[in-house]
């Protein structure tokens, strides 16, 4: 009895850990898209070469859904060239198949983005890009 007990608490205590920090993760459809950035948090590097920025959005809309007051991580390369493309573009693409994480309501994303000023998901601009693009001619 005090084994089975036992057992029972270390699976419960296993469980609860997991749950604690689980995080869920999403692959997102096509047209999965964030609009009107607000503001940024600090640029955070990672490596030699990445950082990460956590900018917030009025709304997102991920698998046809719609969030609103989003924060999303994103993995940038360019941090002048990131500053630019928030002042300028309203939209933030992201790359359909990629995994969006969800940490208890903010988002991390490590995937191909771009920015435009079109809702329509730009396939020919984000399927052939690096992670830290946005397009030069609008």
């Amino acid at each position: 009895m005090k084994k089975g007990i036992l057992a029972l608490l270390i699976l419960f205590s296993f469980a609860a850990f997991a749950e604690k920090n689980h995080e869920k993760t999403a692959k997102l459809e096509k047209n999965s898209y964030c609009k009107v950035p607000k503001s940024h948090g600090d640029y955070k590097k990672i490596n030699e070469k990445d950082s990460r920025v956590d900018i917030d959005f009025e709304n997102c809309i991920f698998d046809g859904e719609n969030y609103e007051n989003v924060k999303i991580g994103i993995l940038i390369q360019d941090k002048d060239k990131v500053e630019n493309y928030l002042k300028k573009y309203k939209f933030m693409h992201l790359k359909a198949g990629k995994d969006l994480v969800n940490n208890n309501g903010n988002y991390f994303y490590n995937g191909t983005w771009a920015f435009t000023n079109d809702k329509s998901y730009p396939k020919d601009l984000i399927e052939n890009k690096t992670p830290t693009v946005a397009p030069t001619n609008k």
